[in-house]
């Protein structure tokens, strides 16, 4: 038998075991993409769909920082998501919180978009030829998404410290499950409130219905804009304006905020939004010009960081100031200008800042100028002035330098600057208004030219200055007090300023001078001369500036001196013409001369003269520690001595200094001194020396002698009084022919014959004063008279200040309060005081008869 070898070898091939052929690459791609087509069919069915949803914007979400939290989730793959009461919370590492509620959700799918850009095109075409056209040739995931009642708040921090950092490899991850085109293509919100906030300061826009598409224009319309920052607080409301979303970039335009205020346009990039990144441009037509801004803030360092730019042109002052709610007595135009700024908001002091601007016709309430030319910058906590010059008029004012921003609880002077000045004012008046208020009383020229710089306090070392300044003015006036002249040249020089030279002149009146004031410690020197023929020309200068009342009369002064601290010297003189006050309280003409020296402590007058109408005072005054000397006094009347002595008063006037209270003023250790003479001195005439024309009357002959401390005073001498007035009033009615002799014994005073009468009746009385305690003294009187031909007795005992009266009879007075002797239908006595008020009058002693 022949065998077929071709048979033999498939015969034994087929005897052999298969050999299980391996699943390429290739296949594998093919049963991986069989489980996908399989899971992705099951999680498009409509009960699964949803929780898909879920699960993908929880991760979403996760993978942005953020926290999410939903209601029900309803629709399918090829239909609207609906998604109820979500909320959205994001706090950004720089501290920026993000809180988003949205009651209702619904957001079309753009399924193709879903699958890689091959992919999507194969799914499109495959879709397209069974007549089935999906959405999504823009890339993005979702086609449109619907938002209804919306409330979102922006919290940024106000310098507030960062969040903590995320770990390095979670923020890997993140970024490496990264999402790329999940945003819509088409926002619709409805009924919206956002808010932005930092601080004190907001931006909210309540009742808001908006939408942003990158395929077609959009709307937006708001019930209320609302912007509060510092103090600002203004209110828009029915905004509309035209929307558009490119990327990511929003823009609005052509939104009108008021009549002369329209946004052109305004666009945002919201990719950084919710972590407090903003970058924006601005164009807006408002008052009349344009205004153009470029701005970006972000959180850098744990603070905002803001870099923006702008300028600015034709900008009406009236419409700004009425817009702000500044006052609407405004007026001029921003003619040009530009600005910029980078730095913290909080920390301008550390940021940097340029501002320049043009400005004509200004006016802002009281203040105008014609023109303003203003350039500052801010660099390394300097301010620099590049540019100031002023014109108003014929006048103008130049100022240039530079200075460093002041710290807390400094003056600027203490810090370094530098500054230039020049001015040439040819109308006072017309440049007042800008600068005060009450400028605008000024009148005539004045010129100002120096440069000034301060070192500033460095460690342990004081502020130094240099520099010099010239003043000049002609025609000058500040409302009725003229001055035809000044002139002062001022040195500044370490820590000493120098009046090398200052004059006014107005006529034949001068105010002449030179002077050092030390910076340091305040010690001073100089000399200076006054003279004026009338004080009452220069009243409103004078008054309430420098003297509290009013006064009239010549004055011809001199005072050279020098002092620091409590330390103090120098010579005086003075000579006064017809010297009186006006005005309510004003006082009768008088002349007057005192010449003398000071020191600390101490006033020495050697020559001291006081006239009024032929009555002349003169005596040498010592005004000490504790005391004051009265040397060699006269009082002569008509050339005629009428009365001299000396006395040694223990007054603590110079330390008591303006505390003149006379129980203040007394001193009970310093032995005191008295030695009065008297012949016929007439009280009336000596009693207007004091500049008031008292309602008193008659001679007064006699002598005085005290000694002692306050405690242990012994009187000597005794005095007579003749034909003496004593008034009850200032409208003339008086005791009349008074007649008293006085006794001065030990430490009392007595009247041993006082009598005296009145209209309706006449008294006689005895007093006995003790003082054997000057500041409680006690009274003992008794008297009798006759009121309306009826008699009567009365007595007074008690302490001085508050005695006890008893009256038997028909006495005028009753008890302890001494009743007016005149009653009010009585025909008046001698003619009152003068028109203005006088130092009330003390009540008079009660009348009596000396006791028998």
């Amino acid at each position: 038998m022949i065998e077929n070898p071709e048979s033999t070898a498939a015969d034994a091939i087929l005897a052999a075991p298969r050999k299980r052929k391996k699943r390429g690459f290739f296949g594998r791609v093919r049963l991986f993409l069989l489980w996908g087509v399989l899971l992705l069919c099951i999680a498009v069915q409509a009960p699964v769909f949803p929780h898909v949803v879920r699960a993908a914007l929880k991760f979403r979400a996760w993978q942005g920082g953020a926290t999410l939290t939903m209601g029900e989730v309803e629709g399918s793959l090829f239909d609207s998501v609906v998604i109820h009461d979500m909320v959205l919370g994001y706090r950004a590492d720089a501290g920026a919180e993000t809180r988003v509620e949205i009651r209702r959700v619904r957001a079309w799918l753009a399924w193709s978009n879903i699958f890689p850009a091959p992919v999507a095109g194969w799914v499109r075409s495959g879709a397209e030829k069974c007549s089935f056209h999906p959405i999504g040739g823009n890339g993005l995931w979702f086609r449109e998404l619907e938002m209804d009642d919306v409330t979102a708040h922006l919290t940024l921090p106000n310098g507030a410290d960062a969040g903590p950092p995320e770990e390095l490899k979670l923020q890997w991850l993140r970024s490496a499950l990264a999402t790329r085109g999940a945003q819509p293509g088409i926002y619709t919100v409805r009924n919206a409130d956002v808010l932005v906030s930092r601080g004190d300061d907001s931006l909210r826009v309540s009742g808001s219905h908006f939408s942003f598409s990158a395929t077609a224009p959009g709307t937006l319309r708001a019930a209320k804009i609302a912007i509060r920052t510092g103090a600002v607080r203004k209110n828009f409301s029915g905004v509309r304006a035209h929307t558009s979303l490119e990327g990511s970039r929003a823009t609005i335009a052509g939104m009108r905020l008021a009549p002369d205020v329209t946004l052109q346009s305004l666009s945002v990039s919201l990719d950084h939004f919710a972590n407090g990144e903003l970058t924006l441009n601005a164009d807006c037509d408002a008052f009349g010009g344009k205004l153009q801004a470029d701005a970006a803030a972000a959180f850098r360092d744990r603070w905002l960081r803001f870099d923006g730019s702008g300028k600015f042109s034709g900008i009406n002052v009236a419409g700004l100031a009425s817009f702000l709610g500044l006052g609407d007595a405004a007026g001029g135009v921003l003619n040009s200008g530009n600005f910029t700024f980078h730095g913290s908001p909080s920390e301008v002091s550390k940021s940097e800042a340029t501002l320049r601007f043009d400005a004509g016709a200004f006016q802002w309430e009281s203040r105008q100028w014609d023109s303003l030319v203003l350039g500052l910058s801010l660099v390394e906590q300097r301010l620099q002035i590049h540019e100031f010059k002023l014109r108003q008029g014929k006048s103008q004012l130049a100022i240039k330098g530079t200075m460093a921003l002041p710290q807390p609880g400094a003056h600027w002077w203490d810090r370094q600057f530098d500054f230039k000045v020049d001015g040439d004012i040819r109308n006072l008046t017309e440049l007042s208004a800008l600068m005060l208020p009450e400028f605008k009383y000024t009148a005539g020229q004045l010129f100002i030219s120096g440069a000034v710089s301060g070192s500033g306090v460095q460690v342990d070392v004081p502020a130094k200055y240099e520099g010099q300044m010239v003043v000049s003015g002609n025609a000058l006036q500040w409302r009725t007090a003229p001055i035809d002249s000044l002139n002062a040249a001022l040195l500044f020089h370490g820590r000493e300023l120098e009046i090398i030279s200052a004059q006014a002149l107005h006529a034949d009146d001068l105010l002449r001078g030179s002077g050092r004031i030390s910076l340091a410690d305040g010690s001073y020197s100089g000399e200076w001369r006054l003279f004026a023929r009338d004080l009452s020309v220069y009243r409103s200068l004078l008054t309430p500036y420098i003297l509290p009342t009013p006064l009239a009369g010549g004055i011809e002064a001199t005072w050279a001196g020098k002092g620091a601290g409590t330390n103090h010297e120098g010579t005086f003189s003075a000579k006064l013409n017809r010297f009186r006050l006006l005005g309510p309280g004003g006082t009768l003409p008088l002349d007057a001369e005192a010449a003398g020296t000071y020191r600390p402590g101490e006033v020495q007058c050697e020559k001291f003269r006081l006239a009024e109408s032929g009555m002349v005072l003169t005596a040498g005054i010592s005004v000490g520690p504790s005391a004051v000397n009265l040397r060699d006094v006269r009082v002569l009347h008509h050339d005629r001595v009428c009365l001299k002595g000396d006395a040694f008063l223990p007054l603590d006037l110079w330390q008591r200094w303006p505390d003149v209270n006379f129980a203040h003023l007394l001193n009970d250790e310093t032995v005191g001194r008295v030695r009065i003479e008297a012949t016929e001195l007439d009280l009336r005439a000596a009693s207007r020396i004091t500049g008031v024309d008292w309602p008193i009357g008659g001679t007064l002959t006699g002598s005085l002698n005290a000694d002692g401390p306050l405690g242990a005073l012994k009187f000597s001498g005794s005095m007579q009084l003749a034909r003496g007035i004593i008034p009850l009033d200032w409208n003339g009615s008086a005791v009349r022919e008074v007649g008293a002799q006085i006794a001065f014994d030990g430490n009392a005073i007595r009247i041993d014959q006082g009598t005296g009468r009145y209209v309706n009746g006449d008294f006689g009385i005895g007093v006995r004063l003790d003082l054997a305690k000057p500041r409680t003294p006690s009274l003992e009187a008794v008297g009798s008279g006759t009121y309306q031909s009826q008699p009567f007795t009365f007595t007074v005992k008690g302490d001085a200040w508050k005695p006890l009266i008893t009256t038997d009879g028909h006495a005028p007075f009753s008890g302890n309060a001494p009743a007016a002797l005149v009653p009010p239908t009585t025909a008046p006595g001698p003619p009152g005081p003068p028109s203005a008020p006088a130092p009330a009058l003390p009540p008079p002693l009660p009348p009596a008869t000396p006791p028998k």
